[in-house]
């Protein structure tokens, strides 16, 4: 945090369930890293970038964050 602004990384997981035994496993990990900005109102979020940590996982995201950059 510096005076205004503030950031926050927090991991992530996704999980899937397996029908027939119901063995659960992580599909998916990754990290967000969310910007804050602090107004009269109080703290909101001004940059929220999810990064998976597998490359070419989804359409929109990959290894190296949003795209596009």
């Amino acid at each position: 945090m510096d005076g205004d602004t503030a950031t926050m990384t927090a991991a992530w997981l996704g999980v899937s369930t397996n029908d027939t035994t119901g063995a659960a496993s992580v599909t998916i990990t990754g990290e967000y890293l969310t910007d804050f900005q602090r107004t009269k109102g109080g703290w909101l979020i001004s940059h929220n970038r999810p990064i998976v940590d597998r490359k070419g996982v989804t359409g929109v995201c990959d290894l190296n964050g949003p795209i596009p950059r």
